[in-house]
């Protein structure tokens, strides 16, 4: 504590802030007759060139949305939320693009939704509450409105 003020100054570094940044669902992986819906890509805020992107690979996606039926999850109470987990593989092309792997293939109907990529693992009803409705990058250890955007 200071003597003038009274205030208890805080050592070390700030508690960790937001664990994840926002990305869109672009579209598929393609050439100039095939696509590769196998092969999402995933357009990340604020990066926009390579070197900036190879940082994001090896982290996680996450694309969540809310389905029609509840289902049980283990030991959790029924639910509409429903999430699929995925890795960003490499970097694509020059702009700052990602290329990602789901799970399952992420729909048709997720293009243009929003994302997230992170470091950890996040509760998808946390990412729901956050309003991370569609795409996410997840920063986490590499081991919402129900309008279909994903989180990670």
């Amino acid at each position: 504590m200071t003597k003038a003020t009274g205030e208890i100054r805080q050592h070390g570094p700030n508690p960790a802030g937001r664990l994840y940044v926002k990305a869109v669902f672009t579209g598929y992986k393609r050439s100039q007759r095939n696509q590769h819906e196998h092969t999402a890509l995933l357009k990340v805020d604020g990066v926009y060139n390579k070197n900036d992107a190879q940082w994001y690979v090896g982290k996680r996606a996450l694309y969540v949305y809310k389905a029609r039926n509840k289902v049980r999850s283990t030991n959790k109470e029924p639910s509409r939320v429903r999430a699929i987990w995925g890795k960003l593989t490499r970097v694509h092309g020059n702009g700052g693009t990602l290329r990602a792997k789901f799970h399952r293939n992420l729909p048709p109907q997720a293009m243009g939704k929003h994302c997230v990529a992170s470091n950890e693992l996040i509760s998808t009803e946390m990412a729901w509450s956050d309003g991370l409705t569609a795409l996410s990058l997840y920063h986490g250890p590499s081991n919402s409105s129900g309008n279909g955007e994903v989180v990670a």
